[in-house]
């Protein structure tokens, strides 16, 4: 045999022989430069791009192995710190997670008032009941009660819900019987008693009717 031949020979044996390990480029790629890459033997070694690409370089990625490595649940802890990080029961509630997002007045994840019509409740006007408060579901009725008025009569009192004839009552004429007086609902002739005129009969006076 030449030595030309054989020379050829040996070479064809010897790549035949190396083939199984070498001739494999998704293998030799994974060990080619990038350091996250997945090396020979790691049981990553030929998977897909999407399972490489959460080592390379994001810290908030999950790394290989972890249960939350795909891309969806990932976005969870991405860069809002709003956000639910992996294994919070909210981590994938887009609805739940805006709920923390910038207002201060919204409630918590988990606050058994996280619902956005309770929410309002607390959201801008000071003499609305807050969360907790018996009121805080209130008709608007009631909460009209404590707005603004001085002489209305305030969450809790005997009085919140009495007809606008006994609210008056306390409105802004001295004259008037103040909230407990006996005589507060008295007929406007006996009011009319202790209106201006010195020789009417005041209230407890024997001849006052």
């Amino acid at each position: 045999m030449s030595l030309k031949l054989f020379t050829l020979v040996a070479l064809l044996l010897a790549s035949a022989n190396a083939a199984p390990v070498a001739n494999n480029i998704a293998i030799r790629e994974a060990v080619r430069g990038d350091p996250t890459e997945y090396g020979y033997g790691h049981p990553n070694q030929n998977a897909a791009p999407e399972k490489r690409e959460a080592l390379k370089g994001d810290p908030t990625e999950y790394g290989y192995g972890h249960p939350n490595e795909n891309a969806v649940k990932r976005d969870a802890v991405r860069g809002d710190p709003t956000e639910y990080g992996y294994g919070h029961p909210n981590s994938n509630g887009k609805e739940k997670r805006e709920a923390l997002k910038g207002d201060p007045t919204e409630y918590g994840y988990g606050h058994p008032n996280e619902n956005a019509v309770k929410r309002e409740a607390v959201r801008g006007d000071p003499t609305e009941y807050g969360y907790g408060h018996p009121n805080q579901n209130a008709a608007k009725e009631k909460r009209e009660a404590v707005r603004g008025d001085p002489t209305e009569y305030g969450y809790g009192h005997p009085n919140q819900n009495a007809a606008p004839v006994k609210r008056e009552a306390v409105r802004g004429d001295p004259t008037e019987y103040g909230y407990g007086h006996p005589n507060q609902n008295a007929a406007l002739a006996k009011r009319e008693a202790l209106k201006g005129d010195p020789t009417e009969y005041g209230y407890g006076h024997p001849n006052n009717n």
